[in-house]
């Protein structure tokens, strides 16, 4: 009913103002023509064309943007997992340095004889040892840098971090104290590797990394547990003197305390890192958590070991314990570093494998549809053009008036229709024509018949005539006769001449005879008009028609009245 009503409302509105009804299709038509026009220029087909090329440009444009974030991706990930191998590569160097620093305290805290003692000569040879893992590590480091083409601030700091290793061995070394030089020469250097290493973090994308275990993964081995292992190195570095010797200067016992809140301090960051971590684990991550399970133990053991021992009122610990306390901690936390960019870098395979698994299936997905969308055009542009074809070829032919013209047709559309309407109408009208033809050979037939006819009953009526003309002929030779014998005869002047009445009676009798045959030539007359004019709207085939030139008045005797005594 509503529909009815708005029906009913829009047709009263249409008639109560068919001038604006006027200016907007006029509008409208204005808007449009333009684009009707350039579209007018092309063919049918063509139009379709138009219309797939229209809508195949987005989806061009939504496939290029969807690879383009793909590649986005994979690019993101790709420069993380760079960033972690140049991080594993800067491990190994850090490791060699901070155990080069621990030979060297060792070594300079042994050595307060003129000559060395056994100890010192053991730790001066383990410092001139690891002179070469150093320079290994170092170049380790630069081979990697070079083949994952490092930015130049990365390269920056790493020449610098070069530069900074030199002075590193016992010859360098014996030319200076332990306090502060030594120690701030390896403190510069760790300092520099702690530099590049976040340079390398930055410059990778580690720190803007999207997924949170990652970034966790990333925050522990960049920042809390390198902190932490720092920490631990400078706690072995001041207090292995204190140890050695088996007391604390004033200056000694405050580095020692300071040192020691640090190491809790980073501690503490690296729990809370890692607790965070450990409520969002994937399970592909469990091996990182028992090290890490184990690292805390070994903190807290180890830790507690050295607390009760050095800072307990008197250093209990000898050298070597506290050399092994310190040694289990660097090895464990340097462990877990370690451990963490493995992880990180196998989380990022995942993510990379992942981000395959989920385009693949999609480009699939959509390159199906994409050459499914191609194929249905092409068979719809073919089927719209084999049915235009055959609707060109049917009016073409109606216009040539050739009728046996018939074109084959597939489909149930609206132009396949309309060509199957064209081939009915087609047969309908070269039947209906050949019926046409032969109902016109029929009256074609019929007026040779009666055109035969009509010949026939003219020839009987012409043969008529000359025996009325002879009759009339032999009448008047009669008459003259009597004309002869009437001069011949009596020649009385009072009664009429015998002549003179045969002469009427001839006349009579030919007049009745005209009378007689007159209303037969009429008929004669009027059939053969009638079959010319039939012959005449005959299509098919003419007869050939004889022109009958009618003398139906015989010349009649003349009254010779000249020759009556009377005239």
């Amino acid at each position: 009913m509503l529909s009815v009503f708005f029906q009913k409302k829009g047709i009263a509105s249409v008639c109560s103002d068919p001038a604006g009804v006027h200016g907007e299709l006029q509008d409208m038509n204005s808007f449009l023509s333009p684009g009707m026009r350039l579209m007018g220029r092309v063919g049918f087909a063509r139009k379709f064309q138009v219309l797939f090329l229209l809508f195949i440009l987005p989806l061009a444009g939504s496939a290029w943007f969807i690879t383009k974030d793909y590649r986005n991706k994979l690019e993101v990930i790709s420069g993380e997992q760079s960033g972690v191998r140049q991080l594993l590569a800067l491990d190994d160097l850090n490791v060699e340095l901070s155990a080069q620093r621990d030979h060297a305290a060792r070594w300079k805290a042994a050595d307060i004889l003129r000559e060395p003692t056994p100890a010192a000569r053991e730790a001066m040879a383990a410092v001139d040892a690891g002179i070469p893992r150093i320079t290994k590590a170092l170049q380790g480091v630069n081979t990697v840098l070079i083949q994952e083409s490092a930015p130049a601030d990365t390269m920056t700091r790493y020449k610098a971090l070069q530069a900074a290793v030199t002075g590193l061995d016992t010859a360098s070394l014996r030319t200076v104290g332990w306090w502060p030089d030594g120690y701030d020469r390896f403190t510069t250097v760790l300092n520099l590797v702690q530099a590049l290493r976040e340079q390398i973090a930055m410059d990778s994308g580690l720190i803007l990394d999207p997924w949170l275990e990652t970034y966790m993964l990333m925050q522990l081995s960049t920042q809390q547990v390198p902190d932490l292992i720092e920490r631990i190195g400078r706690l072995s570095s001041v207090g292995q003197t204190s140890v050695a010797s088996g007391q604390f200067s004033l200056q000694s016992r405050l580095q020692m305390r300071d040192l020691r809140g640090r190491i809790d301090d980073s501690k503490e960051q690296m729990n809370k890192a890692a607790s965070l971590l450990l409520s969002k684990l994937p399970e592909q991550l469990q091996p990182w958590a028992d090290t890490y399970a184990g690292v805390k133990q070994v903190l807290e053991t180890e830790l507690k070991v050295i607390d009760d021992g050095v800072f307990g009122g008197s250093i209990k610990l000898k050298p070597e314990e506290f050399e092994k306390s310190i040694d289990t901690l660097t090895s464990s936390t340097s462990g877990l570093r370690k451990h963490s960019l493995e992880s990180l870098n196998g989380r990022l395979d995942y993510y990379h494998e992942s981000s395959n698994m989920e385009f693949i299936p999609l480009a699939a997905v959509f390159c199906v549809l994409v050459a499914m969308a191609m194929y249905l055009f092409a068979c719809l542009q073919s089927s719209i053009r084999n049915s235009a074809r055959g609707i060109t070829t049917l009016a073409e032919s109606l216009r040539d008036g050739n009728l046996c013209v018939e074109v084959a047709v597939q489909g149930r559309d609206e132009l396949a229709a309309i060509s199957r309407a064209l081939n009915v109408a087609v047969v309908q009208l070269r039947t209906s024509l050949l019926g046409v033809n032969q109902e016109t050979l029929r009256v074609g037939d019929a007026v040779l018949t009666l055109t035969a006819q009509s010949s026939g009953t003219l020839n009987e009526v012409e043969d008529q005539q000359q025996q009325i003309s002879q009759i009339a002929t032999a009448a008047t030779e009669l008459a003259a006769t009597s004309q002869g014998v009437a001069r011949a005869g009596l020649g009385e002047r009072s009664s009429p001449p015998p002549y003179c009445r045969a002469e009427q009676s001839g006349q009579s009798a030919h007049h009745r005879q005209h009378s007689a045959t007159q209303p037969a030539l009429d008929r004669n007359s009027r059939s053969i008009g009638a079959s010319q004019r039939a012959g005449a709207a005959n299509s098919v085939g003419g007869g050939c028609h004889s022109r009958h030139r009618r003398t139906d008045q015989p010349a009649g005797p003349q009254c010779c009245h000249r020759s009556c005594p009377r005239g």
